[in-house]
């Protein structure tokens, strides 16, 4: 695509991103996620609303741990909160909230006094160059009219641009997981040691901030590689390289773990709590996955005489005892849970239902849009990438939670093939209108 036309794109999307944080000032509680947190105190001023926004207006779920690790490093204080998040104890080192977005805000809140308003607009700028990634990724899977769509889509996405305002680690991990796909496909183009180096840094950067992408790129990788033996063996050869450079931007935090809850935690300490959070013995399984409200027992919490990795690691056991008791149940949650994704109904209706309504029927169409890209690009390398991406991402939400949050890290895969079905789909339409037969004149 011309330079230009991603230019405009990222100009356009700026503007976008910028218009909906003012807007999230204005009215946090409307554009909230879901109010899961208890606010501490309501701002005392303008200015005050301008740089605690996160702590004294609406928060979206994990808004409150990700600005207060954020306060913390930007202190001095490192990797540990003031209250509990989850199975993170006050007082302590966590890592439950992973290494590169809290350390990303906290450079920001120390940069910038603990301005929450630099970190959205900083935020908002990383947001609208992913928007520039997103087009180009759908110009290579389907040629120019498919990377305008991507973009033109990329750019008025509701989660896309809302995902800018929240104190969230989807604003780093979608540009990342982008990048580490473009990439990728770069490697494939031309395997060059230097190229396998940066997609193994790009990858472990995603990684680190959100570790279900893990699975997500490996699943990636393995089906674009290509299907001859001597390309393969080349290709895998490449992988090597990128895995060492993966293993060495992993090492220090792996090192701080090891030296703080003496395990080896790669990524976070989320991964077990979350799957016996959403994957747990019950007496309404499938009423649970559609309230939208988890009831296991016990919650997830600090484990007494139990450190953050070894809580983790017991909420894990736990839910691998519950797969061994009750596989049906988990395969029939899990099957509701696919469901919802793929047609993702609204459950929280409250206010602004018709609202809602409209926006599930677009989130749908473009759900189904978005699957018909990936069936038109399964023959090509790139195409394979991304359905390992996207169809990494569905397992993962069959398995934990499904939700505009939990899709929005893997949203730019989506809107990418969602631009190829719909510049096919225009393509059509346009072919069959210059085939109609021409009306005599009379």
């Amino acid at each position: 695509m011309a330079k230009s036309t991603l230019l405009r794109l990222v100009l356009v999307a700026l503007l976008v991103r910028l218009l909906v944080i003012g807007l999230t000032y204005a009215a946090p509680r409307a554009l909230a996620l879901r109010d899961y947190a208890a606010n501490r105190g309501r701002c005392a001023s303008l200015r005050e609303l301008v740089y605690r926004r996160p702590q004294c207006a609406v928060l979206a779920e994990d808004e409150t741990g990700y600005d207060a690790l954020g306060r913390s490093i930007a202190a001095g204080h490192g990797f540990q909160l003031e209250q509990g998040w989850v199975i993170a104890q006050a007082g302590t080192p966590t890592a439950y909230g992973g290494f590169l977005y809290p350390a990303f805000v906290g450079a920001v809140y120390a940069a910038s006094g603990n301005n929450a308003l630099v970190l959205f607009v900083l935020q908002a700028v990383i947001g609208s160059l992913a928007v520039a990634g997103i087009a180009a990724a759908a110009f290579r899977l389907g040629g120019e009219r498919a990377g305008l769509a991507a973009g033109a889509i990329a750019v008025i996405h509701p989660g896309l641009a809302l995902d800018s305002a929240w104190v969230m680690s989807e604003a780093l991990a979608m540009p990342l997981l982008l990048a580490a796909y473009l990439l990728w496909l770069r490697y494939l183009e031309r395997q060059t040691v230097g190229r396998a180096c940066a997609f193994g840094a790009a990858a472990a950067a995603a990684c680190l901030t959100r570790s279900p992408a893990f699975y997500a790129l490996g699943l990636m990788a393995v089906l674009s590689l290509p299907w001859r033996v001597m390309a393969w063996r080349r290709t895998a050869g490449g992988l090597v390289v990128a895995g060492v450079v993966f293993a060495a931007c992993l090492a220090p935090w792996v090192a701080r773990n090891d030296r703080v809850f003496h395990a080896i935690v790669p990524f976070d300490t989320k991964a077990g709590a979350g799957l016996w959070l959403n994957d747990h013995p019950g007496a309404h399984p499938f009423r649970e996955v559609w309230d939208g409200a988890p009831d296991p027992q016990p919650p997830p919490g600090p484990v007494p005489g139990l450190n953050e990795a070894q809580a983790d690691e017991h909420f894990r056991a736990l839910t691998l005892q519950y797969l061994r008791d009750q596989p049906l149940t988990f395969a029939g949650v899990a099957a509701m849970r696919l469901a919802l994704a793929l047609v993702p109904v609204p459950r929280y209706w409250g206010r602004w239902a018709a609202a809602r309504a409209v926006a599930a029927a677009l989130y749908i169409a473009l759900t189904w849009l978005a699957l018909a890209g990936l069936w038109r690009v399964r023959r090509t390398p790139a195409g394979r990438a991304l359905i390992g991406v996207a169809g990494g991402w569905l397992v993962m939400m069959a398995c934990t939670a499904v939700g505009l949050r939990h899709r929005l890290a893997a949203e730019w895969a989506f809107t990418a093939s969602a631009g190829v079905a719909l510049a096919a789909l225009l393509e059509a339409r346009a072919a069959r209108r210059g085939a109609a037969p021409q009306q005599p004149r009379r």
